[in-house]
């Protein structure tokens, strides 16, 4: 099956994103103190996001290029400005997915 490209393609339409997922390519944080919130990680945590670069998305995503756009995305302080919660912070599935790609 063939990904079809739409025209204000989000991250979501790419990858899955899964808690207690062993097998996913990378980790991000989904919860806990504003400063490692969005954290991505290769260790395996069943209370972060796994995130999964989908088998017919990977010739247009290579997941560790993911990986660092993620880790670019945590240092400019995106998981941040999106966090909810007052006492732990967290972010959800939809705050990854809804990330727009492409140059558009």
């Amino acid at each position: 099956m063939k990904i079809r490209v739409k025209s204000n393609p989000k991250l979501g339409d790419l990858i899955e994103i899964k808690l207690k997922n062993e097998n996913a390519d990378f980790w991000l944080t989904r919860r806990g103190s504003i400063e490692k919130l969005g954290k991505p990680t290769r260790d395996y945590n069943p209370e972060s996001f796994g995130i999964t670069v989908r088998d017919d998305a990977k010739d247009i995503l290579d997941p560790s290029y993911l990986y660092y756009m993620m880790e670019h995305l945590w240092n400019q302080g995106l998981w941040q400005r999106l966090s909810k919660g007052s006492v732990i912070k967290f972010i959800t599935k939809e705050d990854i997915a809804n990330i727009p790609i492409g140059t558009n």
